[in-house]
């Protein structure tokens, strides 16, 4: 017994109950489809450009915003009797941290803990080694920034304490060398 009909009167039957067959789309169905297609892209194309100059100036206002308030950061800095080196240390550092945020469009002040962690974790761990200290003077930049603004310390919570540990520990814990196996110990 055979799947497809064989006999013809059983083919007609089969193609009747399939209804009538459907008139191609006409061509200027086919084009209009085509224009808002292309009127779809362009759109998307502006809209890209767009969040391009929308990025530039937020980096660019940064910047600017930047400068305004390192001096008045500086100036705050002096209070906590820090020499003239580590003032200009933490003020590049929340500088760093600013820019750093403004890339990723997230808050730098208030930071959010895992804003901080994420920070430290791109910064500190860079392909070259670990970076422990830079962790630490890191946070400590984003703290005084952030305590001298009024705001919670967002470097006092367990997601930036682990990463800083983990940094810390990766570093004490030294890679032992890798001994041939045909070689005593």
């Amino acid at each position: 017994m055979s799947l497809f009909p064989t006999d013809p009167e059983q083919i007609k039957q089969l193609l009747a109950s399939l209804g009538p067959p459907r008139p191609p789309r006409p061509v200027a169905e086919e084009r209009a489809s085509e224009r808002r297609l292309l009127e779809i892209l362009t759109i998307a194309e502006h809209e890209s450009r767009q969040a391009e100059h929308v990025a530039a100036l937020r980096l660019g206002l940064v910047e600017v915003l930047g400068e305004r308030l390192e001096g008045e950061f500086q100036s705050q800095l002096r209070d906590f009797k820090l020499s003239e080196a580590s003032q200009v240390t933490y003020g590049k550092d929340t500088a760093r941290f600013r820019k750093w945020c403004a890339e990723a469009d997230l808050s730098w002040l208030p930071a959010a803990p895992e804003t901080v962690a994420a920070f430290l974790l791109e910064t500190c761990c860079p392909e070259d080694g670990l970076k422990p200290a830079m962790a630490s003077r890191l946070s400590t930049a984003i703290k005084l920034w952030h305590l001298l603004k009024g705001h919670t310390d967002p470097t006092d919570s367990p997601y930036v304490r682990a990463v800083r540990r983990w940094i810390k520990q990766s570093v004490s814990q030294p890679i032992a060398a890798a001994t041939p196996p045909d070689q005593p110990h």
